[in-house]
């Protein structure tokens, strides 16, 4: 890898850290012991689902990165732009729930894969990846897996490349009931 890329690397984790600790110390997050949504036949097929009730009844849309996708009602979306990407950050404070998608620009011909984000990231912590499909009509290949994060504990990540863009998104382990409906809503223009 050349410095240019692992300078890059670094960039990126110490901005999803800061944008995860904005998440999560300005909501003070918990992990939510709440049962996983995805049978073993769904995960084995490669498909995160969630809670289909949940009331998606709003919509965030990014006119930068031409994607959407819809969150519950409570929720506030706030997208902050740095130097090196930008962070979608979806909390509700007050439930101390929430998730960030922090989108950064990949060049990389080859295919996202666990196996790839711990050759390119050794150092990371990448637990049990598993290839999925997300987005309207799980259209979308994306890397799941749990990591750690010294500063807030486990986490789950959602990773995948779209255009020319790594779109890393980052809730607490154990809120799949979350991410997955949300996931599920996610398109491109």
């Amino acid at each position: 890898m050349s410095k240019q890329k692992f300078i890059a690397i670094i960039v990126v984790l110490i901005a999803v850290a800061a944008g995860a600790y904005l998440l999560f110390s300005r909501g003070g997050l918990k992990s939510l012991n709440l049962k996983s949504l995805n049978s073993e036949d769904q995960r084995n097929a490669g498909v995160l689902v969630g809670d289909q009730s949940a009331d998606m009844s709003e919509t965030y849309t990014s006119p930068d990165y031409g994607f959407s996708f819809k969150y519950p009602k409570g929720f506030n979306a706030t997208e902050l732009e740095d130097d090196a990407g930008a962070t979608v950050l979806v909390q509700n404070a007050e439930e101390k729930k929430g998730f960030q998608i922090y989108i950064t620009p990949f060049d990389e011909a080859e295919p996202l894969t666990g196996a790839r984000i711990l050759e390119d990231l050794p150092a990371s912590e990448v637990i049990d990846p598993k290839d999925v499909l997300i987005g309207e009509g799980k259209a979308i290949n994306a890397v799941i897996f749990l990591s750690t994060n010294p500063s807030f504990g486990k986490t789950r990540e959602i990773w995948f490349v779209l255009g020319e863009n790594l779109y890393q998104v980052t809730t607490y382990e154990g809120q799949d009931n979350l991410i997955g409906p949300i996931l599920d809503t996610l398109k491109f223009n």
